[in-house]
């Protein structure tokens, strides 16, 4: 089945980090709101497609008590931070009316442990939405998102937290989200991916879901915390992002790819041409066994990865060169915020310093859009 994901050109944004309609707060390297909403993405629509972008991902935008997104407190609502249910139903519908598409980022593995349904499960042991999460029994103990313990990780096998995740990925694609980018897949249990699946099939024949399935640097310490556990047992000291992620071919219509980029940036980052061996290499990849229904989602960085750029001590032409092999493949693409401003960093983000991921999720530098960028990007767009 070949679906509109095939001829998508996806532009990803941070929401507190990407637009708003009168001024940000000024970038202090803290952890903290700068001010980014759904109608300044809005407003600018018309210049994502003056590139060619045809579809938008929108980091999360439920309640939360961090300005990413991902640390989520209320599932059913959108952050104030952020905007307003009008506001987004305002988003969705400009994007389909201007021919986008759009998708939006669902965590559906783990929550803040500000939640109420975890402070509830926390302070009283014989609480229904005890059995939501993994508490160790008779303790406060309890299982959360790899070595994270802010977030709590929800058990998906309960059959009342499955509803309730369940009938709210129906809430938000009612309003007409054209799909999912879904965090940390390989988190719950492939049950649950194959009623989502069974869900989307029946209720939203157009809908997209696309997997973040990505186990790089995965230690064997968290693979307790992994649905697919058994594999990752059979893979022993080690996770095989190639096989990882054809592992769930049967419930998305695509997954990110990480073996993709992890081979650009390695190659990148020492060479600015491409060689024979970089394109066996993808090629090898390619035909391990993706097909119309189940397809790889190119992309050189995004907000857990460093800036390509920096990854190519800042010289555009590797940039260049980089995003003209990517679009190069007939899959799907996404470019990320700030590529056509040549946004980089000063350090690494897996450097062991406080707020290091902000290196990468630094507000976009709209002064600073390269115009020579934005027309290769335009003629990638427009010839493939």
């Amino acid at each position: 089945m070949t679906t509109w994901l095939s001829g998508a050109v996806i532009y990803q944004v941070l929401v507190d980090r990407f637009a708003n309609t009168t001024e940000m707060k000024p970038d202090r390297g803290e952890n903290e709101f700068l001010g980014g909403t759904l109608n300044g993405t809005r407003d600018k629509l018309p210049y994502l497609q003056t590139m060619g972008v045809n579809c938008l991902w929108l980091s999360p935008f439920y309640q939360t008590d961090a300005y990413h997104g991902y640390h989520i407190t209320n599932f059913d609502e959108v952050d104030p931070h952020f905007g307003t249910l009008a506001d987004l139903k305002s988003l969705v519908d400009d994007c389909h009316r201007r021919g986008m598409k759009i998708i939006a980022d669902w965590v559906p593995n783990h929550c803040s442990t500000q939640h109420p349904f975890f402070q509830a499960a926390l302070k009283d042991k014989d609480c229904p939405y005890r059995e939501w999460f993994y508490f160790n029994k008779g303790t406060k103990s309890y299982r959360y998102f790899l070595h994270y313990p802010e977030l709590a990780k929800l058990n998906l096998n309960n059959p009342m937290a499955r509803r309730y995740m369940l009938n709210n990925a129906r809430y938000w694609l009612s309003i007409g989200l054209d799909g999912f980018r879904i965090d940390h897949a390989i988190g719950p249990g492939m049950g649950f991916w194959k009623a989502l699946r069974r869900l989307v099939n029946k209720e939203f024949p157009a809908v997209v879901l696309l997997g973040e399935v990505w186990g790089a640097g995965i230690a064997p310490a968290d693979f307790s915390t992994l649905g697919m556990l058994h594999k990752q047992r059979r893979r022993r000291w080690g996770i095989n992002q190639q096989e990882l992620q054809l592992d769930y071919q049967a419930v998305f219509h695509g997954v990110l790819d990480f073996h993709f980029a992890h081979l650009l940036r390695t190659h990148f980052s020492k060479q600015g041409k491409v060689n024979a061996d970089l394109m066996a290499a993808c090629l090898d990849h390619f035909s391990l066994g993706y097909s119309n229904s189940f397809l790889p989602v190119l992309f050189l960085d995004n907000h857990d990865l460093d800036r390509f750029l920096f990854e190519c001590e800042g010289k555009k032409a590797r940039l260049e060169t980089a995003l003209s092999f990517l679009f190069s493949f007939p899959y799907p693409r996404v470019i990320y915020y700030g590529t056509e401003a040549l946004m980089t960093q000063r350090q690494s983000i897996l450097l062991p310093l406080p707020n290091a991921d902000l290196q990468a999720r630094q507000p976009m530098d709209w002064k600073s859009v390269d115009t020579n960028m934005v027309d290769l990007i335009h003629q990638l767009t427009s010839i493939t």
